[in-house]
C-alpha cells in the first residue's frame, strides 16, 4: 500500500489522506477527508479496511463483475469498436466503460432520474442533435460539439434511471460509429427494463 497526504500547511496535520493498494488486476484507494488531523489510528483503519477489499482480488466472480457491464450487449460492441479487440471496466454499480489500444472510449453512466435529472438536462448545449425516435420518442443523438472531445452521445430513461453513453474516438464520430452507437444504447435500454 501507498500512501499520500497533501501538503496543506496546517500545524494539527493533514485532513486529507489516500491509501492506494492493488493486488493483481484489482486496485483500490481509500480516501480519508476529514473535519480534523487525520491521526495515525484513523491511516491504520482505513488500511485494514483496504486489506479486506483486496482480499476479493482472486475471487472468481469478483473479477467477472470487473469486466461485465449490465448494460453492454457484447455483441454491439463489437460492432461500435468496428470487430477490433478492447476492454470492459465497471466503476461501481452506476458506470462502465469499453476501451481499445487507439483510446477509443465508450462510457456509461446511469443515474437516478430524480430531481429534474433528465437526458434533456445532461445534453451539452453547443452540439448539434437529431432525434432517436427508434430508442424513445424523446431520445436525442448529440454530435459536432463546440466544446470538449469529438464526442457523440444518447441518453433515455428506464425503470427510473437515465443511461447516459457517450462514444469518444478522438475525432467526430462516422455515421456507421453513431449508428452502432444508438444499437448499443438500444440494446442497454433493452437489459435495464429486464433488470
Amino acid at each position: 500500500m501507498s500512501r499520500y497526504e497533501p501538503k496543506d500547511g496546517s500545524a494539527q496535520g493533514s485532513r486529507t489522506t489516500s491509501i492506494t493498494a492493488q493486488k493483481d488486476r484489482l486496485v483500490l484507494t481509500v480516501m480519508l477527508s476529514l473535519q480534523r488531523a487525520v491521526t495515525e489510528a484513523d491511516v491504520q483503519a482505513a488500511s485494514r479496511l483496504g486489506q479486506f477489499a483486496l482480499r476479493g482480488a482472486n475471487d472468481a466472480d469478483m473479477q467477472r463483475k470487473a469486466v461485465t457491464c449490465p448494460w453492454f450487449d457484447e455483441g454491439d460492441l463489437k460492432k461500435l469498436f468496428g470487430g477490433k479487440p478492447y476492454k470492459v471496466q465497471v466503476h461501481g454499480e452506476n458506470s462502465c466503460m469499453a476501451l481499445d489500444k487507439q483510446s477509443r472510449v465508450l462510457l456509461l453512466s446511469a443515474m437516478e432520474a430524480r430531481g429534474g435529472l433528465s437526458p434533456d438536462a445532461l445534453r451539452a448545449g453547443d452540439c448539434q442533435t437529431r432525434d432517436v425516435p427508434e430508442l424513445d420518442k424523446d431520445a436525442k443523438l448529440s454530435f459536432a460539439c463546440k466544446s470538449g472531445n469529438p464526442r457523440a452521445e444518447t441518453s433515455f430513461v428506464e425503470n427510473g434511471l437515465v443511461i447516459q453513453l457517450t462514444w469518444a474516438a478522438g475525432v467526430e464520430p462516422g455515421e456507421a460509429e453513431k449508428t452502432a452507437l444508438i444499437e448499443l444504447a438500444k440494446s442497454a435500454r433493452e437489459l435495464q427494463a429486464a433488470r
